[in-house]
């Protein structure tokens, strides 16, 4: 589907063995589809973006959605966005970058979270400063030791870091699917409740885990962004599977293009600090006495959502997107308002006026842009999914 149109695939009936019609027919594979749309991110991001491409001959679109990832994570949870008295959405995302071994996505992804890094050290190294000269604690209990990122820890362990930091997290998955099939392996006989737990955390529910001999771990608004690479002959390990909901959620970046050699280019300080300062100030961001801010859409703004949200509806109920995008679709005014809040706190940390009191009408359309462009790279994974599968089908039928 290209950006922009939902493609026409109406819903077919189900076949004999519980299939539908969809996945019995050869769906042609997308090999071409829209590139991320930069014009949405501040002018600061922006330029980061294209010179780190530029020198690392990188797709644009690894470190763009590295970039927003970063930038969900610095948000945490001090930031929420209501469209409608007493539903909330907060800014986490989990977002997954595709591509083949070469095309420099972990190199990117690396690059876009270099700041969050770098402030995380700063803010550590200034705790055990203060530890080592303000020996002793009035209250008893050792003081947390500030937290930014996380990778390859269990649900539990991570539930303890959320505990100690309220705001949240980035959760970094090197490869996607083996995050995905480390889920439950902690678990006796492999299974456990670790899929339920961050769907759980996803929509901001109460995280509560009972142990037995240690004191239990409750987080009243559990706040993680996931950033994850994979490459694409193993993406049905992440769409496969339980239809629990998980899979529509993810927020696939696969781009088209594919670049080789060495750039002469360098990224200039300018481009690096502008991305810094960005950072920084959304970890500046506080919470109100412990509360996450809530923030509205302005008049223009709701008015852009819902000239948005109603067609594309009724092209859902009309069958104009395909039967096996519909969860995906159903997710869709969430995943909007979440990138709302997102671009929006990005535009006023990059200093753009009037920014940042609300959910502006620009905030809003950028956000449409991005849903548009995430939910043409999910039909491209879909679609490869679903003739990975048929091929195989094939092979197992001829051998």
């Amino acid at each position: 589907m290209s950006a922009g149109k939902i493609a026409s695939a109406r819903p077919a009936p189900v076949v004999g063995d519980g299939r539908s019609a969809h996945e019995e027919e050869a769906l042609p594979v997308v090999t071409k589809v829209a590139p991320f749309p930069l014009a949405v991110l501040p002018a600061l991001v922006q330029v980061f973006v294209n010179e780190v491409a530029e020198a690392m001959a990188s797709d644009v679109d690894f470190v763009a959605v590295g970039a927003l990832a970063v930038a969900s994570a610095a948000l945490g949870s001090t930031r929420c966005v209501e469209a409608r008295k007493g539903h909330m959405e907060h800014g986490n995302l989990i977002v997954v970058v595709l591509g083949e071994p070469g095309t420099k996505k972990t190199p990117a992804l690396k690059k876009a979270m270099a700041p969050l890094f770098e402030a995380e050290q700063r803010v550590r190294a200034e705790h055990q400063r203060r530890m080592r000269d303000e020996p002793g604690n009035p209250t008893g209990v050792p003081e947390p030791v500030p937290t930014y990122i996380v990778s390859d820890v269990t649900t539990e362990a991570l539930a303890e870091v959320l505990q100690e930091n309220p705001r949240g997290v980035l959760y970094v998955a090197d490869e996607m699917t083996a995050w995905v099939a480390a889920m439950n392996q902690y678990r006796q006989g492999g299974k456990g409740s670790d899929r339920q737990k961050w769907l759980s955390i996803y929509s901001g529910a109460t995280l509560s885990i009972r142990r037995s001999q240690r004191r239990a771990i409750y987080v009243p608004r559990p706040f993680v962004t996931l950033l994850g690479g994979a490459q694409p002959d193993v993406v049905g390990r992440l769409i496969g599977g339980q239809n629990d909901g998980f899979a529509d959620r993810l927020l696939f970046a696969y781009p088209s293009g594919r670049r080789f050699g060495v750039s002469r280019k360098e990224i200039t300080e300018d481009a690096t600090s502008g991305w810094g300062k960005v950072v920084d100030e959304l970890l500046s961001l506080r919470h109100d006495e412990g509360e996450p801010v809530v923030m509205n859409l302005t008049i223009r703004a709701l008015d852009a959502f819902e000239a948005w949200n109603v067609p594309f509806f009724a092209a859902a109920e009309n069958g104009d997107i395909p039967v096996f995008l519909e969860g995906v679709a159903a997710k869709a005014p969430g995943t909007v308002l979440r990138l709302a809040l997102v671009l929006e706190s990005m535009a006023w940390a990059a200093g753009e006026p009037g920014r940042g009191t609300a959910i502006t009408e620009e905030a809003v359309h950028g956000a449409i842009a991005l849903f548009t462009y995430f939910f043409a790279h999910a039909e491209r994974v879909y679609r490869q999914y679903r003739a990975d599968a048929q091929d195989a089908r094939v092979t197992r039928l001829l051998q």
